[in-house]
């Protein structure tokens, strides 16, 4: 396998990491989402034909592609395609209304947008407040009059390497906008690889992982470790919508090892009753990663007692990745700690003249890193 041709004088890129593992692992189950499975071939497949056929309308290394829908395998294959043209996906909350759709297609300038089935409505409502040329596609279902369909578009597209191809390309997640608009946080520069591997490394991730994707995918969170997973050529299973008692029938049914939930999802699933969670057998799972949002002590304790010392705790935000980060052991044992600084951060407490703070002084939190989002 040769890297992608590039313009002369340019410097080689290396292949996408899904070329590897198709290549090394062909097989292998990437992907799993109800009765449907995706091998690590067909992933990559996939992932081109949605590279090709997005290129073929004009998208462009850095150019931004909306996308809109629930969990599912589309959306993961959208997002592999978009990295192999270098270009940018922005993941919507599937809650928005039509007018916080308009403005994130607005302000992040998308040149297309894709939308599952079940969204269509709201963003046909949205489109009229929508600035310039966009192309919409429909993931599936009937086609309705100016979209494109999704799988209309992969049959004609081709499966080779696409134009210009390096697997530097990135999501962009918007804020919530609690105390202003929505603003869209990236990476232009990408993340340096010895970081994502040291990352790997703290939380024992591996290659025979078999990962829940439990929360919604266009959170930052769910994504990023996906994305670990991925990287190292992991199995995902893909939950279309949060239910506690189907998580609990995935964890035993594909022996899943590790999982990212943000605090109420935990919840959820230790409210499940006793004589219900003692049908399915979650001995598999070894890693549960939590953030988000502050866990309480007392659900920790409960989680504990249902599924062992397997709780893996970060502090961080979309800006910042992982800050800080409490490891399984000392859960209990430092309670109310966020836990130690994390891989590649650099931390200070600092007083409300900008001066850091002496040991045992509380202080406002600053970080800095090889991996800080900018704003668009």
């Amino acid at each position: 396998m040769t890297a992608p041709e590039n313009a002369a004088g340019a410097t080689p890129q290396p292949p996408h990491y899904l070329d590897g593992h198709a290549l090394v692992r062909p097989k292998k189950v990437a992907l799993i989402c109800g009765e449907r499975t995706l091998t690590y071939a067909e992933l990559n497949a996939r992932a081109r034909r949605v590279a090709n056929a997005l290129s073929e309308l004009g998208v462009k290394a850095g150019d931004r592609v909306a996308v809109m829908a629930y969990n599912s395998i589309e959306l993961i294959e959208i997002t592999s395609g978009l990295s192999k043209l270098s270009a940018i996906a922005v993941l919507l909350n599937y809650r928005l209304r039509e007018n916080e759709v308009a403005y994130i297609i607005n302000d992040c300038q998308a040149k297309v947008a894709i939308v599952g089935p079940e969204l269509v409505g709201v963003v046909n409502q949205a489109r009229a407040q929508v600035q310039g040329e966009v192309v919409y596609i429909a993931i599936e279902g009937e086609v309705e009059a100016g979209w494109r369909g999704y799988e209309d578009l992969l049959a004609t597209a081709s499966e080779d390497v696409p134009p210009g191809e390096s697997g530097l390309g990135s999501t962009m997640s918007y804020t919530s906008g609690t105390t202003g608009k929505p603003k869209g946080a990236y990476r232009p520069r990408g993340v340096p690889v010895s970081d994502v591997i040291r990352l790997i490394q703290v939380f024992e991730l591996a290659e025979p992982d078999v990962h829940l994707l439990a929360g919604p995918y266009y959170h930052s969170a769910p994504s990023f470790f996906v994305s670990l997973h991925m990287l190292l050529g992991a199995t995902l299973v893909i939950q279309p919508r949060y239910d506690p008692v189907d998580a609990l029938k995935l964890i035993e049914r594909h022996k899943i090892t590790t999982t990212f939930m943000a605090p109420t999802l935990l919840q959820r699933l230790c409210d499940v009753p006793d004589d219900v969670f003692a049908r399915h057998d979650s001995s598999a799972l070894r890693s549960i990663i939590l953030g988000g949002a502050p866990c309480p002590h007392v659900l920790k304790v409960r989680a504990i007692e249902r599924f062992g010392e397997c709780l893996w705790e970060f502090y961080g935000a979309t800006e910042t990745a992982i800050v800080t980060l409490l490891r399984p052991e000392d859960q209990l044992r430092k309670s109310g700690s966020c836990g130690k600084v994390g891989p590649g951060q650099e931390i200070r407490l600092l007083d409300p003249a900008g001066k850091e703070v002496p040991e045992g002084v509380p202080g406002e939190m600053w970080a800095r890193n090889s991996w800080l989002a900018e704003y668009l």
